[in-house]
């Protein structure tokens, strides 16, 4: 089996992938990669967060109808023998499920990029209908604000004066009830 053959004549094989072909056309792939992936992180809970990173397989020259990628005798493993403990993290589970068919992965080129363009117009669209709502919002909001911030003003002033009124309106009436010789004998000390 040729798997990346070219086409000037040398028919030789470039890449030597671990390929097993059954005579009930059953193939079995046993890929020489280290696969790497990377993901966000979310630390709401740290130290004690999991993290979730999720790798597709298929193929991106055929569609779902054409390759099917199933576990291998439906075993549910994955080899970690070659696996090397971080100090920091360690791998809790490795689930596995196969795709339904619906999987963007499966489609053809096609089909994806179509989705991917409608999706990119409905991303935008939805995006220009949130700004124009948040800033009607923020604007009512506004002039919810310059309302509460004129009240307050306006009661802050009436508070101020009302007090200040009150003070010089008792002023000359303050000292008429009180006997200002014990007062001045007491401080004196008699």
């Amino acid at each position: 089996m040729c798997e990346s053959c070219i086409a000037d004549g040398n028919y030789e094989v470039r890449y030597k992938s671990n390929v097993l072909i059954y005579p009930n056309g059953e193939v079995l792939w046993v890929p020489p990669a280290i696969y790497q992936s990377s993901c966000t992180i979310d630390v709401t809970y740290f130290p004690f967060d999991q993290q979730t990173c999720l790798m597709k397989f298929g193929s991106w020259t055929f569609n779902g109808d054409q390759v099917s990628l199933a576990l291998y005798n439906e075993k549910n493993f994955v080899d970690l023998s070659d696996y090397w403990k971080s100090g920091t993290w360690d791998i809790v589970e490795i689930p596995r499920r196969e795709s339904d068919g619906s999987d963007s992965l499966f489609m053809t080129p096609e089909a994806y990029k179509a989705t991917e363009a409608v999706e990119f117009i409905a991303e935008h669209l939805r995006n220009e209908d949130e700004y124009i709502q948040v800033r009607d919002v923020c604007e009512d909001w506004k002039y919810v604000a310059m309302v509460i911030d004129r009240l307050q003003l306006y009661i802050f002033f009436a508070v101020t004066t009302a007090g200040t009124i009150g003070i010089l309106m008792d002023a000359p009436h303050i000292f008429e009830y009180v006997d200002q010789d014990t007062i001045i004998d007491l401080y004196r000390g008699k």
